[in-house]
């Protein structure tokens, strides 16, 4: 049993067809409540939390900055409700979520629509879970694989697609610490703040959105 970790996993699709998707189930307390995040053969990672046996989507299907191969390394990093996840050596996203507090690991898999029976190998598993060493790992890993601002702004798309705007303004806030926001950036910034009727801050991102793009057509509808 573990509450926070870090973790690394090798991971293969050994024979798959059609849509499928393998992972790691995490903070498992019974078959009612846990949290998984699966990496799809198609290049996609989610995140989904489920809590009596009622699923919810924390991170959606969003792209990868390259799409996993048939073996791919996901390395997870949970402190508290802040979940981080790494793919092929790439920041695949960050997200919050309470759900799980502690609980097993375990190895998941999954197939969608009317594939063929698939197998799948977890061929490694690291797993640490003393406080300050999970510390190291995370930070070392974020050192090393620092989040790209388009992967951000995938990211911020795929909670904008699921209405979670406040998730996506978050990710916005902390990219334009690294970087300003392009037009494309500020442009999601003013969705967000419309759904969440913050009307001011949506006038001024929409403003620099066209002072970057003034021939950006749903900027100015």
């Amino acid at each position: 049993l573990c509450d926070d970790f870090a973790c690394e996993a090798g991971i293969r699709f050994v024979e798959s067809s059609g849509h499928v998707a393998a992972g790691l189930i995490l903070r498992g307390s019974g078959e009612q409540d846990f949290v998984y995040v699966l990496v799809s053969n198609q290049g996609h990672i989610r995140m989904d939390a489920v809590f009596n046996g009622e699923p919810r989507t924390v991170v959606p299907w969003t792209e990868l900055p390259s799409p996993a191969a048939s073996a791919f390394e996901l390395r997870l990093s949970a402190r508290g409700s802040v979940w981080t996840a790494f793919v092929d050596g790439a920041w695949a996203f960050e997200a919050e979520d309470d759900t799980a507090k502690a609980g097993w690991i375990a190895f998941a898999a999954q197939q969608y629509g009317d594939a063929a029976p698939s197998r799948f190998a977890l061929e490694r598993l690291v797993l640490e879970t003393r406080p300050g060493e999970v510390e190291v790992a995370h930070y070392s890993w974020l050192n090393a694989m620092p989040p790209e601002s388009g992967q951000r702004l995938r990211l911020v798309r795929s909670f904008h697609a699921t209405g979670s705007w406040l998730a996506g303004a978050v990710q916005l806030k902390r990219a334009e610490r690294q970087a300003p926001l392009d037009a494309e950036g500020q442009f999601l910034r003013a969705e967000g703040a419309i759904h969440m009727e913050l009307w001011d801050e949506a006038e001024a991102a929409l403003s620099a959105c066209l002072a970057l793009d003034p021939n950006r057509e749903d900027a100015r509808e």
